[in-house]
């Protein structure tokens, strides 16, 4: 259901969902996998929806060697 509604309000196509937490969990059926495993999916964007820890998030992601530009962060304010 969320990936039908982010694909038909937004084109944006879900298909990965990562966060140390909650590794191994489930998330509208999309298995929840660990940030380390990032690089080993071909993807356009990655979308960062954490509010509290975005920096963090971001700092992890280029750490990671995954370029800026590759990164969309909404601003929520």
């Amino acid at each position: 259901m969320v990936q039908a509604i982010l694909r038909k309000e937004s084109g944006i196509h879900l298909f990965m969902v990562v966060d140390e937490s909650k590794t191994g969990e489930m998330f509208f059926c999309i298995k929840i996998i660990d940030p380390v495993s990032i690089d080993s999916f071909a993807f356009d964007k990655i979308l960062v929806t954490t509010i509290e820890s975005r920096d963090a998030a971001l700092e992890k992601i280029l750490m990671s060697g995954i370029s800026s530009s590759k990164v969309i962060i909404p601003d929520y304010r």
